[in-house]
């Protein structure tokens, strides 16, 4: 897989994407589907989290954690926010999120905070990506293995 820059820019005609909302697959214990991935909820879920670490780092003095342990706790505490969020939903009786659910969320919270953002390492993750073209402002276009382009 390569990630390209296209400078020629592409005749195709890209379709957007809503900027709130992300659908995503995710392999579940049923198969594969399809998960949508609130991105307002991403930012809400990515802020706590920071705000959690940033506590964490002023009762340790300002002593630094390496980076690995930095991941380890900011995932710990992704998975806390969603558990604790899940549950609250669960109590307002709109059922609490599925483990796709939940697993997507905290891959996307994570990849935001450590990655190349959500969209991105998802597209990444996906097995039958083979290019994506970025063009500045320009929407992506991915292409797939077996030729067809998407946004």
């Amino acid at each position: 897989m390569s990630l390209t820059s296209n400078a020629n820019g592409s005749h195709d005609v890209p379709v957007q994407i809503p900027d709130q909302i992300w659908t995503v697959r995710a392999a579940a214990a049923s198969g594969d589907g399809l998960v949508e991935v609130d991105l307002t909820l991403v930012r809400e879920i990515q802020r706590a989290v920071n705000a959690a670490m940033s506590e964490h780092e002023r009762r340790a003095n300002g002593a630094a954690m390496a980076p690995d342990a930095q991941r380890l706790l900011a995932m710990k505490l992704i998975s806390r926010e969603i558990d604790d969020r899940s549950v609250a939903r669960g109590m307002q009786g709109h059922g609490v999120m599925s483990d796709a659910e939940e697993r997507v969320l905290r891959t996307a919270v994570f990849a935001a905070m450590f990655g190349l953002g959500h969209r991105l390492e998802a597209l990444l993750d996906e097995d039958l990506v083979e290019d994506i073209y970025i063009n500045g402002t320009r929407p992506v276009i991915v292409k797939l293995s077996d030729g067809s382009r998407e946004i």
